[in-house]
């Protein structure tokens, strides 16, 4: 049986692309309570000298936003 990786970008889009998984994940990870999460676009540009920057996920937690 081959157990595919987690450090490679596709394998964790597939997994972490049900919220209810990503969110369970996070909050066991971090040790944190996530109100609200959001999967992203795959793909920013924060200044037009920047390369693209990927985010994943927006999460609010205790009222605020974060970026992961």
């Amino acid at each position: 049986m081959y157990l595919a990786p987690l450090n490679y970008d596709r394998y964790f889009k597939k997994v972490f692309s049900d919220t209810r998984i990503a969110k369970r994940f996070l909050e066991d990870f971090f040790d944190i309570t996530i109100d609200e999460l959001e999967i992203l676009p795959a793909k920013h540009k924060i200044t037009d000298n920047s390369t693209a920057v990927e985010f994943d996920f927006r999460c609010k937690i205790n009222g605020n936003y974060v970026i992961i």
